[in-house]
C-alpha cells in the first residue's frame, strides 16, 4: 500500500493503522520530511518493515519513470495508492489573484497524482482489487468564494478521476475522492487559523480510518468511482 505526502496528517496515522493490521506500507514523501520518524513509529509496531520513498515533487516525468521502474523491481503489485494533499495555494478574490500561481497549482494538486497513478497503473492492475483515493476538498465539488484556483484545480481533479473511473467500468483498481478537510490538521489550519478544534476529528479517530478503509477496499471492493467525504463540524472548506 503505497502513500503519498506519506508524514502528512492524516495519512501518516493511516500509516501507523494498515501497518498495525499487518499491511505493508511504502511510505513516499519530500526528501526534506521526516519519512524516517514515521518508518520509526511503525517499526515499534512490530509491523512489517516498511519501505521509504523520498521523492522530490518538482521531478519531472523522467524522474518519476525512474522511481517507479526502481519500485516495480521490488514491489511486483500494489494493492492500494492513497494520494495525499499538497500544499495550498492562497485563497483570494479572482481580480486579484496572480495567474502566474495557477500552472503551478495544477501541476501539484492534479497533474502530479494522476502522472504518479499512470505510471502506478500496472502495479495496480497485477493486485486483486487493488484501490486509488484521490484527496478532495469540498470547493472541488461546489464553487466557493475566493477558492477560484485551489478550486478550480480540485475540480479538475474529481473530473479526471471519474472519467477514468467510466473508463474503467467495473473492472479494479477502484477509483475515489475522499474530502477529509473536516479533520484536525495543518492544512484546515491554514485556512482556518483562529477555529476552535473541539469539533473536528482527530486524524487518527476511528471513523475516520474506517472511510479511508472503506475506501481502500478492505472489507468489500468500493463502488467504482465514489465520492467519499469523512464527516465532521466546522465550517466547510
Amino acid at each position: 500500500m503505497l502513500l503519498t505526502y506519506a508524514t502528512r496528517p492524516p495519512l501518516n496515522a493511516l500509516a501507523l493503522h494498515l501497518a498495525g493490521r499487518g499491511t505493508e506500507v511504502l511510505l513516499l514523501d519530500h526528501p526534506k520530511a521526516d519519512l524516517n520518524g514515521l518508518y520509526d513509529r511503525i517499526r515499534e509496531l512490530d509491523a512489517p518493515t516498511p519501505l521509504i520513498i523520498p521523492f522530490d515533487p518538482k521531478g519531472g516525468e523522467e524522474d518519476l519513470k525512474t522511481m517507479t521502474d526502481t519500485l516495480a523491481r521490488t514491489c511486483p503489485a500494489l494493492t492500494g495508492l492513497v494520494h495525499g494533499h499538497p500544499d495550498p495555494p492562497p485563497l483570494s478574490p479572482l481580480p486579484h489573484q496572480n495567474f502566474s500561481l495557477w500552472p503551478d497549482c495544477f501541476r501539484r494538486i492534479v497533474q502530479q497524482p494522476l502522472q504518479l497513478t499512470r505510471h502506478l497503473w500496472p502495479l495496480l492492475s497485477a493486485a486483486e482489487n487493488a484501490c486509488v483515493i484521490f484527496p478532495m476538498l469540498p470547493a472541488g465539488r461546489r464553487p466557493r468564494p475566493h477558492w477560484s484556483m485551489p478550486g478550480a484545480a480540485y475540480a479538475a481533479l474529481e473530473n479526471a478521476v471519474q472519467s477514468l473511473a467510466l473508463e474503467t467500468g467495473t473492472l479494479p483498481p477502484y477509483l475515489s475522492t475522499l474530502d477529509d478537510s473536516a479533520l484536525d490538521t495543518p492544512l484546515r489550519h491554514r485556512f482556518y487559523p483562529g477555529e476552535t478544534r473541539e469539533h473536528l476529528r482527530a486524524p487518527d479517530d476511528p471513523a475516520v480510518m474506517e472511510c479511508f478503509l472503506r475506501g481502500l477496499g478492505i472489507d468489500a471492493p468500493p463502488e467504482q468511482g465514489a465520492r467519499l467525504t469523512i464527516p465532521g463540524g466546522g465550517a466547510e472548506l
